[in-house]
């Protein structure tokens, strides 16, 4: 049983022989031996825990003061003796587990796996763990697991799985951004929109928008979602769809983008009235204008496919000169150029 001291944790250990409890701060290894009777207590890595949530608890007190990134594997890595006889009941503390396993501090991300799809052998559609099993995957190009787990990802409930996330999060504590926890519902959208180029790039267009329809319900503002709809639907040739979502990615980008210029600001401490700042900003302005140029030239795609000639010219007219490419040109030519050019493409 472990027990909370101050500054760290100790180990009860009852005597096999006499039934005395002993405790033992810390984590050292090796043979410890009954007070009262001399007995071996347990040998080099027996067990310190009884339970996963022993486990985690310990975990967390290790984290919060201060111990050693050794002392906390330790504790975590108990936890992989005890897998096989683990129960539904064990689901919340093994996902817990298994976070703190794979977050950049330990990078155990093999050991955290092995938690992860134990979790769902007990719970199939359990949303924490098939959501890094998920991105698990994909980092390593296993696109079988990828498309099996992920259609279970996308039946799983996870509104509630965001809420859970969110209090590990809080668990955490100040430690959270050493651990290089992020925002789960950015993380989870960001997730749900990968997900839906994956599917899309496979032809399987339903499950490619149902992930995408999850990421916006998520983040209604997700720039790389609502542009991969757009192309899902365009690809559907349900350009009117298509047209839609273009058109909400063109609204939101300038947003977005100046967004993250802000926060990257912030994160180097740049000053944006300084030398680096200034020109930071004109980076930014030029990574909009040329967002904007590519999303109306898709725009004009759209309306080209559904014979609104006059509106696909005004969009690839808007195209041309945000994207400053032809400086010499009459504009008016340039258009009738690539309307001729995207009428053979789509014959």
């Amino acid at each position: 049983m472990a027990n909370k001291e101050k500054g760290g944790f100790s180990v009860k250990i009852k005597c096999p022989r006499c039934g005395c409890e002993n405790y033992f701060t810390g984590l050292e290894e090796g043979n410890k031996f009954c007070s009262n009777c001399n007995e071996p207590l347990f040998e080099k890595k027996t067990l310190l825990f009884n339970s996963f949530e022993e486990i985690s608890d310990a975990a967390f007190d290790a984290i919060a003061n201060d111990r050693s990134t050794k002392d906390i594997l330790t504790i975590l890595k108990q936890g992989v003796n005890l897998i096989d006889g683990s129960t539904s009941e064990d689901i919340e503390s093994l996902n817990i587990i298994a976070s703190l396993l794979a977050c950049p501090r330990f990078r155990e991300m093999e050991t955290a796996v092995k938690f992860w799809e134990r979790i769902v052998e007990l719970e199939p559609l359990n949303f924490s763990a098939l959501k890094c099993l998920v991105s698990f995957y994909i980092q390593q190009s296993r696109n079988e697991d990828v498309y099996q787990k992920g259609k279970l990802l996308l039946k799983s409930d996870y509104r509630n799985g965001i809420v859970k996330d969110k209090k590990i999060v809080r668990l955490m504590g100040s430690s959270a951004k050493e651990f290089g926890v992020q925002n789960p519902e950015k993380s989870t959208s960001d997730l749900y929109g990968f997900l839906g180029g994956f599917y899309s790039d496979h032809n399987d267009y339903a499950l490619a928008i149902t992930a995408f329809n999850i990421a916006l319900e998520i983040d209604p503002n997700n720039i790389d979602a609502l542009n991969n709809i757009a192309v899902t639907f365009f690809r559907k040739k349900e350009y009117s769809e298509a047209l839609k979502y273009y058109k909400k990615c063109l609204e939101f980008t300038p947003y977005e983008l100046q967004k993250e210029y802000r926060e990257s600001m912030e994160k180097h401490t740049i000053d944006p009235a300084s030398a680096k700042g200034i020109q930071a900003k004109a980076k930014i302005k030029q990574m909009i204008k040329e967002a904007e140029s590519e999303i109306l030239f898709n725009i004009g795609e759209c309306l080209l496919m559904l014979n609104k000639m006059d509106d696909a010219r005004d969009a690839l007219r808007k195209s041309i000169e945000k994207s400053e490419k032809f400086p010499h040109r009459d504009l008016s030519e340039v258009v009738e150029e690539i309307l001729a050019e995207l009428r053979k493409k789509y014959r």
